[in-house]
């Protein structure tokens, strides 16, 4: 008799999972939810899982990623732009080394996954009515395998710095520039309803948003030349 799996939680992907990611949330319950329930789902789920986290990586890191990619492309793509060893690391030559190693056990991990979600997989194709799913330790295993790949993929994605040129923006995580727009404007008002200057302007024109907070990050450029104006006013008024 199969073991039976009464609780499962994804530690790794819940670890280094984005805020607002909703959609990979979404992934990370059902996978959880899967390997209790029904885990013929888990061998989807699990691939669903590695994809999300590549293209949010690679979206993230501003390139654009292909619509038609399998699985292993998704991965080679996200790790050349994740997987990097500097130069002035000690011994760095045989740390490339031994990453690429890494890179290529990763691969065949990934490989192993997508086989066994194309036999065994509920979602992804039609059964004969009478069709035998293999026993849950299987799926607990791909599942964890997967765990631990978006764990790391994330983990080497938040370590190199993107720079706010191709960051994803979110209103939420710039509060100091939100209230500093709010200060200098007045708020924006349509009949009885009463808007945020900052948000109006996040969401109605992103760059300009983006290139606010790029010139308000850069030693409080912003800040002085609106001292500077403020103090050229009162010279002007005397």
């Amino acid at each position: 008799m199969p073991n039976e799996i009464e609780t499962f939680y994804l530690h790794g992907a819940r670890e280094v999972m984005p805020s607002e990611a909703v959609h990979l949330e979404r992934i990370v319950s059902a996978l959880e939810q899967a390997l209790t329930e029904n885990h013929g789902l888990a061998f989807d789920l699990s691939k669903s899982l590695i994809e999300t986290a590549c293209k949010t990586i690679i979206k993230d890191r501003g390139h654009e990623y292909n619509a038609n990619a399998d699985l292993p492309q998704l991965i080679r793509s996200t790790m050349d732009l994740v997987c990097i060893i500097p130069d002035a690391v000690d011994n760095s030559n045989e740390a490339k080394k031994s990453l690429r190693k890494t890179v290529n056990g990763i691969m065949t991990s990934i490989q192993g996954i997508c086989e066994l979600r194309r036999l065994f997989g509920e979602a992804s194709h039609g059964r004969d009515a009478y069709f035998m799913q293999i026993e849950s330790d299987h799926a607990l295993m791909v599942a964890r395998s997967a765990d631990i790949i978006v764990n790391y993929l994330f983990r080497m994605h938040k370590s190199i710095p993107i720079g706010l040129r191709n960051t994803r923006l979110f209103y939420g995580m710039n509060n100091d520039l939100n209230e500093w727009i709010d200060e200098q404007n007045d708020a924006v008002k349509i009949f009885n309803f009463e808007y945020k200057p900052s948000e109006v302007l996040f969401h109605i024109d992103h760059e300009a948003y983006r290139n606010l907070l790029i010139e308000f990050e850069s030693e409080g450029s912003l800040e002085e030349n609106q001292d500077e104006n403020s103090a050229a006013g009162s010279n002007v008024d005397e």
